[in-house]
């Protein structure tokens, strides 16, 4: 794990030269979600299968979670056929 570190860091250096503003905001975001929702996925996991006494009740965490970005995606991510992706 030691090793990677390195690696990890140079990575989001690299990320920080290569990419625009706009889509190194877009990164971070993406970074706090996979924070919040994959960082507490075992202790909510755990909770809830505790809480219930059936362990395949902490499955529906992420199931949940899976479902409700699909949704966001769908209303809130704008259809970009036949734009100019590369105007900023």
């Amino acid at each position: 794990m030691v090793r990677l570190l390195p690696l990890r860091d140079a990575g989001a250096v690299l990320c920080g030269v290569v990419l625009s503003a706009r889509q190194r905001h877009r990164r971070f975001a993406l970074r706090i979600g996979n924070g919040w929702f994959g960082g507490l996925l075992p202790l909510v996991a755990t909770a809830m299968v505790a809480t219930a006494g059936n362990i395949y009740f902490g499955l529906w965490y992420p199931i949940v979670v899976a479902v409700m970005t699909v949704v966001i995606g769908l209303i809130f991510l704008r259809n970009t056929k036949d734009a100019n992706l590369e105007a900023d």
